[in-house]
């Protein structure tokens, strides 16, 4: 390798990669060392802990495709046979996987097919960008669906250049597995391929044949699916939880990601506007304005179909949510924000000799990254340590018996009660008057009134939080005493929740 063959641009490439190995090391340091878990996280290590059959009926029962929790189950059980078992390290590690392979084909195909610079910028970008740093180290299926998006769309401009089978052959591959990880990842896959057909049908219609065989591969590996596909979008219909979209919720989106807000997204918070992200947002049409006021060339229209992916995202599921029911939430962005930074470093790229706004543009990037990384360390989330759950869980199984009747008021509660205590009744009430609603149940309602007289007991399992170590103030308890519920407590040993024996 000669250096002194390096141009400054080429340099500035190698800095900016070099800066997203940084970024990715810390963010692998502190998703292990300072690891914490929600309710979605628990729910990803309860559907893979029991045998095969079991493992499956819970898969089919959940409202997302499988390979995720095929993967993750494969992990366990590979770290397992080599002697390391904590699963809660396996996850994130699982989790970062994907991280460390788009690198991979930054460092690789990016580099090859878009130079040293648009490379460095889109691994700095893919690792340091708003909500990628949460869901690099987030154990579920989000960073492996933006790897199979990514890698797709990668793959795509490999077959532009050169038509091959075996190219082909690994963009059917990784259509496939986008399906089969998240279904708003499948959708991204369908844009992908409907926009290929329309370059296609205009420019290589020689690739049609190629294009046809590939999508009924991949429809034909997606029929086994089709029938649990329906009954869980059925069953989306019923209860899905999220809010009905208008325009605060899309303004939502576009400062999501855009701007590294210090809140994690969890539920249905919408994320403000802020004069960063609008800064942002106005790089993000600067740059799209120079590509319309320079000479197009495939590169350049390659980093606007990359654009159009992402924005098609959304838009299908706003539709979709607007016809049927909400059901689009703002983190099924993530899969496709590979494809939406990728555009974005060809073009910053591209400006590279218009310092007035490349260096801007660039700034604003690093900036963005920097506060992004420092907010990451800062998480202050409603997420606890592992230990926080296994320690009480683990003395709780000495009190709770088949048949009885659990109590909770955080989901996180709820899912740990189904994955480490036997066959329970749980009940989960993230809501105010939780008291009112215990009392009514354990008097009026008639399953759990035959379940008490039968013996079984009830347990209320109380999340204080973790700035009241030392009070209930956050907690139900004085709720339940004034509604004359008598509460016996449990030892356990945790400075987050409490366990209550209900005396009736």
């Amino acid at each position: 390798m000669n250096f002194d063959t390096w141009d400054n641009k080429y340099k500035l490439g190698i800095l900016l990669f070099a800066l997203s190995i940084f970024y990715i090391l810390f963010t692998s340091y502190l998703g292990i060392a300072n690891l914490k878990i929600w309710s979605d996280e628990i729910f990803s290590f309860f559907a893979v802990a029991p045998p095969f059959n079991e493992f499956m009926e819970i898969v089919i029962g959940n409202v997302h495709p499988p390979l995720y929790y095929f993967i993750l189950k494969f992990f366990i059980k590979l770290f397992t046979l080599c002697g390391f078992n904590d699963v809660y390290i396996i996850g994130v590690i699982v989790s970062l996987i994907p991280v460390y392979l788009i690198l991979i084909l930054a460092a690789t195909k990016v580099r090859e097919n878009f130079g040293m610079l648009t490379a460095g910028i889109f691994a700095l970008c893919i690792t340091s960008m708003p909500q990628l740093m949460q869901y690099a180290t987030e154990i579920r299926m989000y960073s492996w669906g933006l790897f199979f998006v990514t890698a797709s769309f990668i793959y795509v401009y490999e077959i532009i250049k050169e038509s091959t089978w075996k190219k082909w052959a690994i963009l059917t591959v990784l259509t496939i597995c986008s399906a089969y990880t998240h279904y708003f990842t499948g959708i991204a896959s369908f844009s992908i391929y409907l926009t290929l057909l329309v370059y296609i049908l205009y420019k290589r219609r020689d690739m049609l044949k190629n294009w046809i065989i590939s999508c009924v591969v991949s429809v034909l590996a997606f029929i086994p699916w089709v029938s649990v596909a329906l009954n869980q979008f059925n069953s989306v219909m019923e209860w899905y939880w999220i809010d009905p979209i208008n325009f605060n919720t899309i303004i939502s989106y576009i400062y999501y990601v855009l701007y590294p807000a210090d809140v994690v997204v969890k539920g249905n918070d919408l994320v403000a506007p802020t004069i960063l992200g609008t800064i942002a947002l106005i790089a993000v049409i600067v740059l799209i304005y120079q590509y319309i006021k320079s000479k197009k060339e495939i590169n350049s229209n390659y980093a606007i179909w990359a654009i159009i992916l992402f924005i098609s995202v959304p838009l299908i599921g706003i539709v979709l949510s607007l016809v049927y029911k909400p059901i689009f939430h703002i983190r099924y962005l993530v899969p496709a924000l590979g494809c939406f930074w990728l555009g974005i470093s060809i073009l910053l790229a591209k400006t590279y000799d218009n310092k007035k706004i490349f260096l801007p543009i660039l700034a604003v990037i690093l900036i963005i990254g920097a506060m992004g990384a420092f907010n990451f360390y800062q998480n202050d989330v409603e997420e606890l340590p592992p230990s926080e759950f296994e320690e009480p869980f683990n003395e709780l199984k000495n009190h709770v018996k088949y048949g009885d009747i659990i109590f909770c008021d955080l989901t996180a509660m709820m899912r740990y009660s189904e994955m480490k205590l036997p066959p329970t009744n749980i009940i989960l009430w993230n809501l105010d008057n939780i008291s009112e609603k215990i009392k009514q149940t354990i008097e009026e309602d008639p399953a759990y009134r035959s379940l008490i007289d039968s013996g079984s007991n009830i347990y209320y399992i109380d999340f204080i939080g973790k700035d009241n170590y030392e009070s209930d103030s956050r907690s139900n308890y004085e709720d339940c005493l004034k509604q004359n519920i008598t509460l016996e407590k449990i030892d356990v040993h945790s400075d987050m929740i409490h366990v209550y024996k209900i005396v009736t």
